[in-house]
């Protein structure tokens, strides 16, 4: 055989080196040769297809070009047949906002901006968010990107790998998907037709917002809450123009911290943000309202009235709206949960309260909120089940430079079951009229107030002004105020406890007063407006020696206390072993109670003398 087996053929004979030998050139030499390239020819591989391989074909890097297109599952596929039916990964590399860019090796169909074949299909990473509506370039040849369902609108999303399948009929790449989020049933029926599908339904960014505090938002949010239950607020500054409707009952507006802020600046005063008519059971959570811009007064957050029930603010930031923060007129079931309401007022009229509830509020809560810097805090018009706990309240009153103004913390008026408890509460200007905690009887009977566990402090700046701490007027009754630290800063109190026309019961609690204790009760009573209405459990002390009394005999002391009235009750402890002697305590005047000693022992008793100590009980009030 002439093949060596490495695709090399070595002859049998050499004619001519035969012919210089003076060999002849026999037919039998010559039927060898010939029959032995017979034998290499048939291992060849004919071009027109006469025979084929028995073995594997070895390129040596070289390539099979010109080929046709395979027409059978078992025939060779060209660069062209995959990149037309196979989608081909590429990935666009611009930054344009309206323009994906790549190109594909080997494809020969485009060229000079040839139009790709009809069906061709190519897979592409997005190199950026496309905001407009986009073009696709490709090897030269550009063409409108279209969405299913809505022409060519946005919806890439930046490192996201897309399929385009080229529609040769309209010369167009369509997406082989439908948009990242297509419009909602409840977009279509509000009208609401959204401006970048990136976004999901009630991202507010879906309709336009744009959190560079200079774009109107105003239109965006009040499509997002038009057509949605949940409503996103992304992080960023978002300014809004005028006021925004909730529309439908247990809405969420939920941002992400106090990055996510509205600022509000509406172009006329008395604007309020939010409001809703006819809705219950909407929450707000999670992100910052910021009034401290534009020239517009009297800037409101949240305003409801009597058509919605059970709102709901958690996490929500409330600065420099000179209006109020929250508004509610007949509400129930409310919840101010960890909120935090700063620089409410203007300090120059009796607007500024940060929260309010008015006409009448029923079974709401104020809980784990900071209010600070505002003219007033809460105000409760009537009511009953308010509950006020673990609350910071800060500096209030200190914009205010007229004292005959808003000049208190909490003012609740003709509520029955009020409950004020674990909160730190600061009030700079409280006036004779008012106090840090005030509670009002106008027009029917504020009942059953529980003011305990609270730390009340009345000057933190040292303006000296008259001022209150808890302030009782008119009808309130059954008012415990329990366990508080009662303390001014250095101006001294007016009152830590101001009664109104009904007992006040106002046991272990602690009062300091310009930085010392008062601990005595004629010391704490002097500085309890009304004393003969509240009931201390601090004990009235005075150094009584009773004389030597021989059996049958007695002796009466007196002693004054501060608060006594007649009817009271009077309990009366000796500090020592009374012998037998019997001892009686009573109301004889006006802070005045008699001390009467008798002796029925059978003997002569000389008691010695000691600090004894006196309690009084109120009667009903």
């Amino acid at each position: 055989m002439g093949w060596d087996g490495a695709g090399g053929y070595n002859r049998q004979r050499n004619f001519s080196a035969d012919a210089s030998a003076g060999i002849k050139i026999l037919a039998s030499a010559m039927d060898q040769e010939i029959d032995d390239v017979a034998s290499a020819m048939q291992l060849c591989w004919a071009r027109d297809g006469q025979n084929t391989p028995t073995g594997n074909i070895p390129m040596g890097g070289y390539r099979l070009i010109n080929v046709g297109n395979a027409a059978s599952v078992s025939d060779f596929i060209t660069a062209k047949q995959v990149i037309e039916n196979v989608p081909v990964y590429m990935e666009d590399t611009t930054t344009s906002v309206d323009t994906v860019s790549v190109s594909a090796q080997f494809f020969t169909s485009v060229s000079a901006g040839q139009a790709p074949a009809g069906g061709t299909k190519i897979l592409v990473k997005v190199g950026s968010h496309k905001q407009s509506a986009p073009v696709l370039k490709f090897s030269g040849h550009s063409a409108n990107i279209y969405f299913p369902g809505g022409g060519a609108v946005d919806g890439l999303v930046s490192a996201a790998v897309h399929e385009f399948i080229y529609n040769s009929a309209d010369s167009v790449w369509e997406t082989g998907i439908d948009r990242l989020h297509p419009r909602t049933d409840t977009e279509i029926t509000a009208g609401v037709t959204p401006s970048n599908f990136q976004f999901a339904p009630g991202d507010v960014r879906r309709y336009g917002a744009i959190g560079d505090n200079s774009t109107d938002c105003t239109q965006a949010f009040t499509d997002a809450l038009a057509s949605n239950v949940d409503i996103y607020i992304p992080p960023g500054n978002f300014r809004v123009l005028s006021t925004l409707t909730v529309s439908t009952a247990r809405s969420t507006v939920r941002g992400d911290g106090i990055q996510s802020t509205i600022v509000f600046n509406p172009s006329s005063n008395n604007d309020e943000l939010f409001t809703a008519t006819n809705q219950d059971n909407i929450s707000f959570v999670n992100f910052q309202i910021n009034g401290n811009v534009g020239t517009a007064t009297g800037k409101r957050g949240f305003n409801f009235d009597s058509t919605n029930s059970r709102i709901i603010l958690d996490r929500v930031y409330c600065d420099t709206l000179d209006g109020y923060a929250f508004r509610h007129d007949q509400s129930q079931y409310d919840q101010l949960i960890n909120c935090r309401f700063l620089n409410t007022g203007n300090g120059t009229d009796d607007n500024g309260v940060a929260v309010v509830f008015a006409t009448w509020a029923n079974r709401v809560q104020v809980i784990g909120c900071r209010f600070g810097n505002n003219d007033r805090d809460i105000s409760v018009a009537s009511g009953n089940a308010i509950t006020i706990r673990d609350c910071s309240f800060e500096l209030t009153g200190s914009l205010m430079g007229n004292t005959a103004n808003w000049d208190t913390s909490v003012e609740i008026q003709d509520c029955a079951g009020v409950t004020i408890e674990n909160n730190y509460m600061e009030g700079i200007r409280t006036s004779a009229t008012a106090g840090v905690i005030t509670l009002k009887s106008s027009s029917t009977l504020c009942a059953g107030a529980s003011i305990k566990n609270n730390h009340i402090v009345a000057d933190v700046g040292g303006t000296t002004y008259s001022k209150n701490l808890v302030y009782l007027a008119g009808d309130v009754k059954g008012a415990e105020v329990s366990h508080n630290s009662l303390q001014d800063g250095t101006s001294g109190v007016q009152s830590f406890i101001k009664a109104g026309n009904h007992k006040v019961i106002a046991y272990g609690n602690y009062y300091v007063d310009q930085g010392a204790e008062v601990s005595a009760h004629n010391s704490i009573m002097a500085l309890i407006s009304s004393p003969e209405l509240v009931e201390l459990d601090v004990a009235h002390t005075f150094t009584y020696d009773p004389g030597s009394l021989a059996d049958g005999a007695g002796e009466t002391t007196s002693t004054t206390m501060t608060g006594v009235a007649l009817g009271d009750f009077i309990d009366v402890a000796a500090p020592y072993d009374l012998q037998d002697i019997t001892v009686t305590a009573y109301a004889q005047a006006a802070n005045t109670v008699e001390v009467r000693v008798q002796n029925e022992s059978g003997g002569v008793i000389d008691l010695a003398s000691g600090t004894w100590k006196i309690m009084r009980r109120i009667g009903d009030t």
